[in-house]
């Protein structure tokens, strides 16, 4: 884990006493699948889905919200 060799660095030249949050590790994973997810649908998804919105839907076609 990145974050936590940085601040073991950073503590050990410098003395600062710094921890890091236990919740960093699973923002890491969270972010790391947000732009695999992200990446995947701008690359693999057809160009009608992408431009489908929910403003296409009500106010365009004139369905309802839900």
């Amino acid at each position: 884990m990145l974050p936590v060799q940085t601040v073991d660095f950073l503590n050990r030249t410098m003395d600062l006493g710094l921890t890091v949050p236990d919740r960093t590790f699973w923002l890491l994973v969270a972010s790391t699948f947000l732009v695999i997810g992200t990446t995947i649908y701008k690359s693999a998804c057809p160009r009608r889905v992408q431009e489908f919105s929910e403003t296409h839907w009500v106010e365009e076609l004139h369905m309802p919200r839900l």
